[in-house]
Order: C-alpha cells, then sequence, then structure tokens
C-alpha cells in the first residue's frame, strides 16, 4: 500500500513539472481541464491512461508533434516512477512474507 502511496505522489510531483513547463512552453492553455488531466495522466501513469490521454490529444490538436511526444514521456515517467519507488520502497517478495508467516 506504502508502495501504491509513493507512487502516486511521484505521479502528482511529475504533473506539476509537466503542467509548469506546458504552460511555459505555451504548449497548453492555461485552464483547469488542462491542469486536472495532466495531473490526472502523472498520478495515474499506467500505460492505458497514458494512451488514452494521448489519443485524446490526437483528437482534439490534429496531426502535431505533442500526442506522440506525450506518449514518450509517458513511458519515460512511468519508467521513472517505478524505478523511484523500487528502490525507495522495498517490499518483502510475497515468498519471503509467506516464510515469516510461518
Amino acid at each position: 500500500m506504502k508502495r501504491i502511496v509513493v507512487a502516486h505522489f511521484v505521479g502528482l510531483i511529475a504533473g506539476a513539472m509537466c503542467t509548469s513547463g506546458a504552460f511555459k512552453a505555451r504548449i497548453l492553455t492555461i485552464s483547469a481541464t488542462n491542469l486536472y488531466w495532466v495531473l490526472l495522466n502523472r498520478a495515474v501513469i499506467g500505460l492505458a491512461v497514458g494512451s488514452i490521454f494521448s489519443c485524446s490529444l490526437l483528437m482534439h490538436l490534429g496531426p502535431s508533434p505533442l500526442p506522440l511526444a506525450n506518449f514518450f514521456v509517458n513511458g519515460l515517467f512511468g519508467l521513472t516512477i517505478g524505478f523511484f519507488t523500487t528502490k525507495v520502497i522495498t517490499q518483502p517478495t510475497p515468498a519471503a512474507a509467506w516464510a515469516t508467516t510461518r
């Protein structure tokens, strides 16, 4: 459970970084909807949600570099969050947890 909380927290931090960068670069307009989507996307960074967000960008913006870049950035942040939570929050393997209960 602690690992999930840390992953979501790190995802929100990544979302704040992405949002501020996108707003400063004028890639996205500043609105509550855009802020919500970017934070939601990064907080639940999974490939399925990231792909849905990229497809949504493609449908709304048309063929532009942003949806493709978003798709790759989703993977990069997903790997970073997975690595961070694996190294910072170490949980016993199921076999080790089972052995300690016996």
